[in-house]
């Protein structure tokens, strides 16, 4: 493993635990058995490091989010039983990415998070719904939107930080799809379980 992923893994590993402020560099310079230099080589800070990692995470969601715009809500259902067809779309590409990396969206969402990176997933996961919702169903109010994402948002952040090992992207993609084709295009044949 590379210096530049070790020390990202050490911070990792350290905000599963502690809050940002109170990780040092020191603290993970000594943890590896680098110096302060090698840090400084990679990054500016601690601070710079999350960042960094955020924005780099908050970019690839963004570009999955942007997926969503296709969405066809009677399509995706009819794929819903057909878990191999359903791989093929973005509401499970984008769950199938935070699953790849529970352990980073953990720590991004989690209980010590910085602020900045839910404030921004979250007002990602509005826009998208805005759209969807202007594209399928014209009578929605921006307070359902806010209502379904904050819902999402929610059961996203059950998953990551909670033990959900066995609750699997397909499984969670599927429950949420259900609950938003109900809430945003009143389905009525759309039957939703708790699985």
């Amino acid at each position: 493993m590379k210096t530049l992923e070790k020390i990202e893994n050490e911070v990792i590993d350290l905000l599963q635990t502690k809050p940002l402020k109170q990780i040092t560099v020191q603290k993970v310079c000594h943890n590896l058995k680098i110096s302060r230099t090698t840090f400084y080589v990679y990054f500016e800070s601690i601070d710079s490091l999350v960042k960094n990692l955020s924005d780099d995470v908050l970019d690839d969601v963004t570009e999955l989010f942007s997926q969503w715009q296709y969405l066809n809500f009677s399509q995706m259902l009819a794929l819903v039983e057909d878990e191999r067809a359903f791989h093929s779309t973005p509401i499970y590409r984008a769950y199938r990415y935070i699953w790849q990396r529970k352990k980073l969206f953990k720590v991004l969402i989690g209980p010590y998070a910085p602020r900045y990176f839910s404030q921004a997933s979250y007002q990602l996961l509005v826009e998208m719904l805005t759209y969807l919702v202007e594209q399928n169903h014209k009578n929605s109010t921006t307070q359902l939107i806010y209502f379904c994402s904050g819902g999402i948002w929610s059961s996203l952040c059950h998953w990551v930080n909670y033990d959900t090992e066995n609750v699997l992207p397909y499984e969670i993609a599927k429950r949420d799809l259900m609950l938003l084709s109900q809430l945003l295009l009143e389905e009525k044949n759309v039957v939703w379980s708790r699985g």
